[in-house]
């Protein structure tokens, strides 16, 4: 109870959480609707921490959900609950803790670990967002989207080149 759970947005089960939430009577849990980026950055700014799933598919082994990268640029730690390439970024950056999407007792295992150690929050938060700045940054992506043109263009004019 000592604990707020904010959920933002529209997720395709919203309104089933909506219903659980009043079933359960649980008063801890706020249910907001989609905010604005801005709006968005003010609640993350004062969250404890983060959480990213997303169900144990194969298809999406391959998906940064863009929400990890806000809660990292945010300097928030992350508790993942996504395999694969979100899970890597996790790992990498130090910047949270990874727990398997099926098992809430790893993710309450790792929320209280982070609610528990204000010191090693502060340094998850801190890894998240200089490894976002380091990696997500606009600049950064422009230099990979730069990078992916030219080596399309030199495919497509090496193609048209030999016929």
């Amino acid at each position: 109870k000592d604990i707020i759970f904010v959920l933002i947005g529209d997720g395709i089960r919203k309104e089933k959480i909506i219903q659980d939430v009043a079933n359960l009577k649980l008063e801890n849990v706020l249910i907001l609707p989609a905010l604005s980026k801005n709006e968005g950055r003010k609640f993350l700014s004062a969250a404890d921490a983060c959480i990213v799933t997303l169900k144990d598919l194969d298809i999406f082994k391959g998906a940064i959900p863009t929400k990890l990268i806000d809660y990292m640029a945010c300097a928030r730690p992350v508790l993942c609950g996504v395999r694969g390439e979100a899970e890597e970024i996790v790992q990498n950056s130090h910047c949270g803790y990874v727990f398997n999407p099926n098992n809430e007792k790893q993710l309450v295992y790792y929320l209280l670990k982070i609610l528990r150690n204000n010191k090693k929050s502060i340094e998850l938060g801190r890894n998240g967002y200089n490894y976002a700045i380091k990696n997500f940054s606009i600049e950064k992506m422009h230099q990979e989207y730069e990078k992916v043109i030219k080596k399309t263009c030199n495919i497509k004019l090496k193609s048209s080149k030999a016929r």
